[in-house]
């Protein structure tokens, strides 16, 4: 969930979804509104500052 993340003022709220393992886990976060946006995979770059809008 969002609490203690940064700008967590702006952030609706989400759940991290974490898929797979080794080189083929990806990590996301579904947010309360709907839709998942990736956080990270080993293929792509990290994008860690994702947030779910209110």
């Amino acid at each position: 969930m969002s609490s203690g993340i940064d700008d967590s003022n702006n952030s609706g709220g989400g759940a991290l979804h974490i898929v797979g393992s080794g080189s083929g886990q990806k990590v996301g976060v579904i947010c309360a509104k709907g839709g998942e946006t990736p956080l990270w995979s080993p293929q792509g770059p990290e994008n860690s500052n994702v947030f779910c809008a209110r």
